[in-house]
């Protein structure tokens, strides 16, 4: 919708009601998100003329935009209209100086879950060591794919302007960790022979109040998911009393292991004992921790072969078949946030739902783990 008038004609049209179980959506360029950096404000310029066809027609509720002219971080309600960001173009006063892609799921119940990605994800600048500018001189080598690359000569690509004999190799062995879809460990690199416990939290956001759901995968002595849950917002240190008591007397002397640990999950958790059950201090500062992307990436003890190294790329390239809940991260957070806010039938979480997304993620984490022990050192 381009123009108020087109919108009046949308929302005024018969037969354009669907069944009330689905939610509508609407695409527009009327809405534009400014923020003031300063004042730490954001606007939404073009509201009121937007506003005037949907109040005239009692459809203030009735939709879900999706503006263009705003990020798909972006979501907010003004006075009424609920707004999403579906463009991820350059935006600096948003935090962005280059476009990306993005992929969107329109839900049933007006959530919009997507993906956001760089343009540095794809061809040649998915090669580690490899930017805008390697990426130009790779490309006027010849080198048009990473397939290409990962069968190039060593001493050819290490030939070519700033790049080197050991640069060419790193970006020749991460070309084909990717265009073979295999992990590759470094020398000498080993995992704990120990049966690990595969964890992930889930949160009221990135700065959260509450883990209100942990997802554990015990795999010895038989195949189990346990999700420790906490539907309460009143009651924020349950489902953590819960999973601690359950480690202590199962956890002993074994790995537990969670992706992008040390960034999130393990601060999180350690930070919440303190403030929750501080008795439970001992059992978690004598776990064994395992991040499993620290351990690969950051240590530099493997080659992932994702479009990023992030756990929903890098799971699927070896062989995990993701479940499709239709929810993204950042989307459980809010929801959560949105019912612990007004806990009521109108605002409560598909809990089931939410369960199986957890355990999703924690089932992801044996099948890259698996590969690893499987994989011999290079």
């Amino acid at each position: 919708m381009s123009t108020p008038a087109a919108l009046a004609h949308l929302v005024g049209s018969e037969g354009n009601t669907e069944p009330e179980s689905l939610e509508t959506y609407i695409l527009s360029d009327q809405l534009s998100v400014s923020v003031d950096l300063i004042k730490l404000e954001a606007t939404l310029d073009g509201l009121e003329d937007y506003r005037v066809p949907l109040t005239e027609h009692n459809s203030l509720g009735d939709f879900t935009h999706l503006s263009t002219e705003a990020n798909p971080e972006y979501r907010s309600e003004w006075k009424g209209v609920n707004v999403q960001g579906v463009m991820p173009g350059a935006n600096e006063q948003q935090g962005t100086t280059q476009a990306g892609i993005a992929h969107f799921q329109l839900q049933s119940d007006g959530i919009v879950g997507g993906k956001i990605r760089k343009l540095g994800d794809f061809g040649l600048r998915a090669v580690t060591q490899v930017g805008e500018s390697r990426a130009d001189t790779l490309h006027e080598a010849g080198f048009k794919s990473r397939a290409e690359l990962a069968s190039a000569p060593v001493r050819e690509v290490a030939t070519l302007p700033g790049i080197g004999d050991s640069l060419a190799r790193t970006i020749i062995e991460s070309a084909q960790v990717l265009a073979q879809r295999e992990i590759r460990k470094a020398p000498g690199a080993n995992l704990p022979d120990k049966d690990p416990i595969f964890i992930d939290i889930e949160t009221d956001g990135l700065n959260p109040t509450m883990i209100w759901l942990i997802g554990v995968l015990n795999r010895e002595p038989e195949d189990r998911y346990m999700p420790f849950l906490e539907q309460d917002p009143t009651k924020p240190g349950q489902a953590l009393e819960a999973f601690l008591s359950w480690l202590a007397e199962f956890g002993q002397d074994r790995p537990v292991v969670a992706y992008n640990g040390w960034k999130f999950d393990f601060p999180v958790i350690e930070e919440h004992i303190n403030e929750y059950c501080p008795d439970y201090l001992d059992v978690w500062d004598n776990v064994w921790k395992l991040d499993l992307y620290y351990w690969a990436v950051k240590k530099k003890n493997a080659l992932f072969p994702g479009l990023t190294n992030k756990l929903e790329d890098v799971a699927p390239a070896v062989g995990w078949e993701p479940l499709d809940t239709g929810l993204t991260g950042a989307e459980v957070g809010r929801l959560f946030q949105r019912y612990a806010e007004n806990p009521c039938s109108a605002t409560e979480l598909d809990w089931e739902r939410h369960k199986t997304y957890c355990e999703d993620d924690v089932r992801a984490l044996p099948t890259s783990m698996t590969q690893l022990r499987k994989r011999p050192t290079e």
